[in-house]
């Protein structure tokens, strides 16, 4: 529903018009497969992963792009950090399919993964020195889902890795961090928004006894 009603509303212009949150829904698809195997739904859901990642063949390479030749506009810099979710999700996904056992492709995401998040960190510089805006959500979902994978990865090759394991704890440390930074910014927001609200509404009906007090003392 959510890839249908995407579909429906968004209108494709020009490359330049496409921003990273458009890789959510079509790669989104693949949560239904990692659902669907831990449910033990059937083999008809891994149809969801292959769907999905045909998309990411298609649609990652063509976001690099357009991010990169067409690097202007606010809103797709702050939302930079969605190109390091989809290869994370999908291995997340594969993994919980059962696809991991040696397959290449367990790897090759993962060296895609690794990567993405390379790419976000030479750019995160720019995008903290905008002002903060709703679009830095972005942080939330990508950091989450990278180390989520990052330790099922080292988990499951790289356990006697030091280096990897640290490495996935580090991932972990930073997708707190990064959720606490936006509870704190968009709960910094809504506070504000209620103080003003209130402030307003004080004033108001301060407004409205003065007017009274005046209208008494005009009539005597």
């Amino acid at each position: 529903l959510f890839l249908v009603a995407f579909l429906r509303h968004v209108k494709f212009q020009d490359i330049s018009s496409m921003t990273p949150n458009w890789l959510i829904p079509f790669v989104g698809l693949s949560m239904a497969a990692g659902t669907g195997a831990s449910l033990d739904l059937g083999e008809w859901t891994e149809y969801f992963f292959w769907i999905a990642f045909l998309s990411f063949l298609i649609l990652f390479p063509v976001m690099l792009y357009r991010l990169h030749a067409y690097p202007e506009g606010s809103r797709a810099e702050a939302q930079y950090p969605y190109i390091a979710f989809p290869a994370a999700l999908l291995l997340t996904s594969w993994i919980a399919m059962g696809g991991h056992q040696g397959h290449v492709l367990t790897h090759f995401l993962f060296l895609v993964q690794m990567c993405s998040i390379v790419l976000v960190s030479l750019r995160i510089s720019n995008m903290f020195s905008m002002n903060f805006e709703n679009d830095f959500s972005s942080l939330a979902f990508p950091s989450d889902i990278s180390a989520k994978c990052s330790i099922l990865y080292t988990h499951l090759y790289m356990a006697e890795s030091g280096v990897m394991v640290m490495c996935s704890w580090i991932f972990v440390f930073l997708a707190s961090l990064s959720v606490a930074y936006l509870c704190f910014k968009f709960g910094s927001i809504a506070l504000g928004s209620i103080i003003d609200e209130s402030n307003s509404s004080i004033i108001d009906r301060l407004k409205e006894s003065q007017n009274v007090d005046d209208s008494k003392e005009s009539d005597l």
